[in-house]
């Protein structure tokens, strides 16, 4: 993975300035796919502004999760433009991570934050994850150790069970590679919820709040009709203290709306 990032990021840096950044993102998508199978990467997400990656649906993500295909199968990422990159890819992790490697080096050249992960997870279970999220450590760094040892490089989700170890090992991605996961259906420090905005009010108090600093955040995207896009809010990635609540969509958004309030 190492040398591909080399070349990713030699790329990069040319043609930053003289080409646009869909150009750029086709020539990042063949260079990655000349070293084996690629995940799918695009851009031009109205509410995440940024290249995003994608696995698949079910066969990476947690069976604990609400969402998941076999529970009731509400995951946005069953339908639309994101099931069909979602179905195209597949669950060896070094397509994911060269899908990663081409989502953030694209994002961090053109002064963004990719977002990982757009469907699936990193794992049925941490054990599983661990090769994906180690390796991902690995991009994250290299990216750094280029672009600023400061750099945000990504942000994403994921349903694996809460845990000591999980957590351990979220706070190295943020503080070793500037990626930044949340936790999703997590009423807490770092969570992300489905839960109706319109009846917030009866939301659970989270289980960190302390003050109205903590208190959870309606996803300004989805408040302003991608008004407000990912990137310039950056609250999934710089407030880890508020629990992000996102209003329930898609074509399921009733039985969504249930299961959050059930």
């Amino acid at each position: 993975m190492k040398a591909l990032l080399e070349e990713l990021i030699a790329y990069a840096d040319r043609a930053v300035g003289n080409v646009t950044n869909r150009t750029i993102g086709d020539r990042l998508r063949k260079i990655a796919r000349t070293y084996g199978p690629t995940n799918p990467v695009g851009d031009d997400d109205a509410k995440t502004g940024a290249p995003g990656t994608y696995r698949p649906v079910g066969k990476t993500c947690p069976l604990s999760c609400t969402h998941h295909p076999e529970n009731d199968g509400t995951c946005y990422a069953l339908f639309h433009n994101v099931n069909r990159h979602q179905r195209r890819a597949i669950v060896d992790v070094d397509a994911a991570l060269r899908s990663a490697s081409v989502a953030i080096v694209w994002a961090v050249a053109t002064d963004r934050v990719a977002r990982l992960q757009v469907s699936g997870d990193k794992g049925r279970t941490l054990t599983e994850a661990r090769p994906y999220i180690d390796g991902l450590i690995a991009i994250g760094e290299q990216v750094r150790a280029h672009y600023g040892q400061d750099t945000d490089c990504a942000w994403s989700y994921t349903a694996l069970p809460n845990s000591p170890m999980l957590r351990t090992a979220l706070t190295l991605l943020r503080a070793r590679a500037g990626i930044h996961v949340r936790q999703s259906a997590h009423n807490g420090h770092n969570g992300a919820i489905v839960y109706p905005h319109a009846t917030i009010d009866k939301l659970p108090c989270p289980a960190n709040y302390r003050d109205a600093s903590a208190l959870p955040l309606k996803c300004p995207a989805q408040r302003t009709k991608n008004a407000v896009d990912c990137q310039t809010c950056k609250a999934c990635w710089t407030r880890p203290h508020r629990v992000i609540v996102f209003d329930p969509h898609g074509p399921r958004k009733r039985l969504a709306t249930e299961t959050a309030t059930a």
